[in-house]
């Protein structure tokens, strides 16, 4: 990891010497510390029942520390991560891999730099590191130039993200402070209208090889057009040598807002899947507390509609799932989900998935108390609904294998501390 960093360092100095007068300002150190404790359990016909664990703990720790350094037109920004995690979630995780290893890659190992390493790896422990961010930014009045690992999102899902091709987050993740840090190559340039025309560029590794391979990496752009009553984008982009389109608009209906994402994909290998996130929510009194709420459905392009198993898996899809730009592998979704404040202090956020096709069913239920002002206790539950063979029930491995792919069902707490 050290040569890495260094060679990246040099990289983005060798850059912006000729440019920079460290003459700015350093904004002090912040960050967290978060202390989770999570529980799951399985039945004894799943893989993970199958493999001995139907019942599965884990403690993490997860430590994130953040430095900023700024001058008139320059930002370099740090994040260093570190995170432990102890418990049979460690053993199951490993095992799964290896029962499952076409849906398991090395992200790390695809990045441009290999900005993490494992400090421990035990029976039942891991400990790693990582630079979840690291990158310098030029702005001016108009463009904005980044370099580095740095998160972007695109499109306008709330649970369901097609539009959104670097490591969006999963629909029951339990955790969404901070996304994932892709190294890239990224660029903006804003109209005096509001609009802006943005771009970026993601080399990918072979990890085979270690090799750079533009088969395996990105390059998009962006138009964002600012209206008086409707925002629109428009995207083109090759991804992994396919070509992905989008067409994203948002705009107001009464006292609510409407959204939808509309991506067809044209895969190299021949054939287009088209892929539909829309949505509405709306924000209004109940009684004397504040609620928000949303329904949306999302029609997965490369999902499945009829009874499948995980072998009978498209390769499209898998190497999506594999790459966590896809989390389904049915084909329609509904999802409705609610934001309550109870109190000032607490916030409340159940969420419902619907897979039409089978009818099973997410439940997950999130919430979050403030003990302190800078301390907070979150908390939650995941649960999956269906018969076997569905996919919130369980889908199964083979035909007539009689072990089932079944989602955990999860319930933790979690202590964060910001500083």
């Amino acid at each position: 990891m050290g040569k890495n960093i260094v060679k990246y360092l040099l990289v983005i100095l060798s850059l912006v010497s000729s440019t920079v007068v460290f003459s700015g300002s350093f904004e002090s150190v912040h960050g967290y510390i978060k202390l989770q404790q999570q529980y799951s359990n399985s039945s004894d016909d799943s893989v993970a029942g199958f493999l001995g664990y139907t019942s599965i703990q884990a403690t993490t720790i997860d430590f994130r520390a953040i430095g900023q350094y700024s001058t008139d037109h320059w930002t370099f920004v740090g994040h260093y991560l570190l995170t432990g995690i102890r418990g049979s979630a460690v053993e199951f995780s490993r095992e799964l891999e290896e029962y499952f290893p076409a849906l398991n890659v090395d992200r790390d190992d695809t990045q441009w730099f290999n900005l993490s390493h494992t400090l421990s790896s035990k029976d039942n422990s891991e400990l790693k590191q990582s630079l979840d961010r690291f990158y310098a930014a030029y702005s001016s009045e108009h463009a904005v130039f980044k370099l580095g690992r740095q998160a972007i999102s695109w499109g306008n899902g709330l649970v369901f993200r097609p539009m959104d091709l670097f490591n969006p987050f999963a629909p029951d993740a339990i955790d969404t402070s901070y996304k994932p840090g892709t190294d890239m190559v990224y660029g903006q340039w804003l109209f005096d209208n509001g609009s802006d025309l943005s771009g970026l560029i993601v080399p990918r590794r072979n990890p085979d090889t270690s090799n750079l391979e533009s088969e395996l990496s990105s390059a998009a752009l962006k138009w964002h057009y600012f209206g008086q009553t409707l925002e629109s984008d428009a995207m083109l982009a090759v991804d992994y040598d396919d070509i992905v389109a989008a067409l994203s608009m948002t705009g107001p209906i009464s006292q609510a807002i409407w959204r939808f994402d509309l991506v067809p994909t044209f895969l190299d290998s021949g054939g287009t899947r088209t892929s539909l996130a829309a949505n509405m929510e709306n924000a209004w009194q109940w009684g004397a507390k504040n609620v928000s709420g949303f329904v949306e459905y999302f029609r997965n392009g490369f999902g499945l509609a009829d009874s499948y198993t995980m072998i009978d898996l498209p390769e499209d899809l898998v190497v999506r799932l594999a790459r966590g730009q896809l989390f389904n592998t049915g084909r329609d979704y509904l999802s409705t989900g609610l934001r309550l404040e109870m109190t000032p202090l607490l916030q409340i956020n159940p969420l419902f998935i619907l897979n039409l096709n089978d009818q099973s069913a997410l439940f997950s239920f999130q919430g979050t108390y403030s003990l302190l002002q800078d301390l907070t206790l979150d908390f939650g539950v995941n649960i999956g609904m269906g018969a076997n063979g569905t996919e919130y029930g369980g889908i199964e491995t083979s035909p007539e294998s009689d072990i089932y792919n079944e989602p955990l069902n999860q319930i933790y707490a979690r202590l964060a501390y910001f500083f």
